[in-house]
């Protein structure tokens, strides 16, 4: 915008400018809300300039408008190649994030002009790093693991790589208490494979069934999970007439128990709902596990406790030809559990979810709980509601899918966050006029002489025409003419 132009103190305004000197000029001063339409995608922020946007993206998104950065993009070959400023080259941190289907292939390459100092790269589906030098670090190496708020155990992976520490492991801590080993580094209760689980509901049950080889009594259930199922089944086993059965029942938890050729049946019923998409720890255990028969008590989060008034047998029958069903099918057999569930411990014995083959360092447990079903098991839950974040924009409605999010978009909205306004102008609905774009809408502004939604009607501007003394009324655009008879003259022949 320009103000109080004078040439020659001639005040130079649009209404006295000639038409021959100046172009696409008018009066005011109005600037255009680049950012209106939300062009910055993936909860990007719009900087509104003059004549364009600016968009401030948040990891992993760049560019113009916050988009992901594709490679192979209808099967092209394509590469980014990055150079590191000299100042900088002494201490480099390297992040990225990768989303991929395919299960082999190089991700990032490390070298100079002649030398090639590393490889990051996808093999079978797992991440690996090729070093053709040795790594020398110059400081201690520290290895943290992180128990988020709420957990009670640690989650592991499953491992992919076997080895030996060059030096002695030392100086291990558990907060501020110091962790004491024996120099043989027993590996009796090496935990390998545990982690936690996703069930999507249909075709994800997991079978198991001992090896054979358990001979300690079993007397306690502990797990983890976390689902918004109100009725459905967590771990079910019989052998009859035996059985025992852990669900949850209107929102509450349940353990059904008969044991020990006992025909009664123990039942305990959490007092609190547990379908809240929170997690949730539980122990169900034998009060006298030394004895034949018992009472049980169920503890939920360590608040929530109940016993049996009665006595049952233990849970010895899974120790011999019993087949162990973790989420099932639900009570009106139409679906299984929606949710996750930690690895589960019956009395000190994991029912992993990886088979032997996946693992390269062999169980050492000699009692095992093997997963005799074939069907792969995903993991990955995350810790916390993926909704709670509020990643949905425009009022969009978020559904926590326990590795991710997915965002249902009100009408005229679409994308991952529902962030990006759906062009209703693009398929030109005006036939005869210019689109305006709205929020689930557009509006037509007509060309002369043409009116309706689309304005699709060409206006009959003879329907209640003027035209005297039998002329004819000739239809034009924006208006009509008359076409006079004999000796009739005038705009309407009169």
């Amino acid at each position: 915008c320009l103000q109080d132009i004078e040439i020659d103190l001639n005040v130079i305004t649009p209404e006295n400018a000639s038409p021959e000197s100046s172009l696409n000029v008018e009066a005011g001063c109005r600037k255009k809300d680049w950012c209106e339409n939300h062009p910055c995608q993936n909860r990007g922020r719009c900087s509104n300039l003059w004549l364009s946007y600016h968009c401030d993206c948040y990891r992993p998104y760049a560019g113009p408008s916050c988009a992901a950065g594709r490679f192979g993009s209808e099967d092209s070959s394509g590469y980014a190649a990055f150079s590191v400023d000299a100042t900088e080259n002494e201490n480099l941190n390297i992040s990225m994030f990768v989303r991929t289907r395919k299960s082999s292939g190089l991700l990032l390459a490390l070298r100079n002009s002649t030398c090639l100092y590393g490889r990051v790269y996808l093999e079978g589906g797992k991440l690996a790093m090729l070093a053709p030098n040795s790594i020398n670090p110059v400081l201690a190496t520290t290895v943290v693991y992180a128990i988020q708020s709420g957990m009670t155990s640690l989650a592991h992976a499953p491992l992919t790589q076997q080895g030996k520490l060059a030096r002695k492991l030392s100086g291990v801590s558990l907060g501020p208490v110091p962790m004491k080993h024996s120099a043989s580094w027993c590996t009796k209760d090496l935990n390998v494979g545990l982690t936690n689980a996703v069930f999507s509901g249909r075709s994800s049950a997991i079978f198991y069934r001992s090896n054979g080889k358990i001979s300690r009594g079993l007397t306690n259930i502990v797990f983890g999970f976390r689902t918004r199922d109100t009725n459905v089944i967590l771990l079910y086993a019989e052998k009859e007439p035996e059985f025992v059965i852990i669900s949850i029942h209107n929102s509450k938890l349940v353990f059904q128990l008969q044991s020990g050729n006992n025909f009664y049946m123990l039942t305990l019923t959490s007092s609190l709902t547990v379908s809240d998409g929170k997690w949730h720890q539980v122990m169900v255990s034998m009060v006298e596990p030394l004895s034949q028969f018992s009472r049980w008590h169920m503890n939920i989060d360590n608040k929530d406790t109940a016993t049996s008034t009665t006595a049952t047998g233990s849970l010895n029958f899974l120790r011999q030809e019993t087949d162990i069903h973790l989420a099932d099918k639900a009570f009106d057999n139409l679906d299984g559990l929606r949710g996750c569930m930690s690895t589960i411990e019956i009395s000190g014995i994991y029912l992993s979810y990886f088979e032997n083959a996946d693992i390269l360092t062999k169980k050492p447990q000699e009692e095992q709980f093997l997963k005799i079903s074939a069907n792969p098991v995903l993991t990955g839950c995350l810790q916390e509601d993926a909704c709670s974040s509020e990643p949905c924009m425009h009022e969009g409605t978020c559904e926590d899918l326990y590795t991710s999010y997915r965002c249902t978009c009100l009408p005229g909205w679409v994308g991952t966050h529902c962030e990006t306004n759906i062009d209703e102008c693009f398929s030109n609905p005006c036939i005869h006029g210019n689109c305006t774009d709205g929020i689930n809408s557009y509006e037509c502004i007509c060309e002369p002489g043409y009116t309706g939604l689309n304005c699709e009607e060409d206006i009959d501007y003879c329907r209640g025409h003027q035209c005297a003394n039998g002329a004819t009324c000739i239809d034009g655009i924006n208006g009509y003419s008359c076409l006079c008879a004999g000796n009739f003259t005038g705009k309407l022949c009169r």
